[in-house]
Order: C-alpha cells, then structure tokens, then sequence
C-alpha cells in the first residue's frame, strides 16, 4: 500500500468518525458541537477525494 493510499484510508477514517461524533451531538441536542464535526468531516472528505484523483492520475 502507497503512502497515498494510506492517506486516502486515514481520511476515510477520520471522516467517518467524525460523522459518528456528529450524529452523537446531534442525539445529545448540541447543535454547536455537531457543526464542528460537520465541519471537519467535510474537511477530510474534501482532503480523501483531493488525494484520491492524485492517486488515479498517477
């Protein structure tokens, strides 16, 4: 496995968790805090898919 592929796991994985820790904010009424995560789960997403299309030109 490629380092870039690491980095589009890592990603992954941090995306996803935070879309878990969204979801927890949201059950728990802390609309404040569910943003962050929604936030940051948007930023590993964005930061998966940049690496992915490196990884597909290369």
């Amino acid at each position: 496995m490629t380092s870039l592929d690491k980095g589009v796991r890592r990603e992954k994985q941090v995306a996803v968790r935070e879309l878990d820790l969204m979801h927890e904010a949201i059950d728990a009424g802390d609309l404040k805090n569910a943003m962050y995560h929604k936030i940051i789960a948007n930023i590993a997403i964005d930061e998966m898919v940049s690496v992915s299309k490196f990884v597909e030109k290369g």
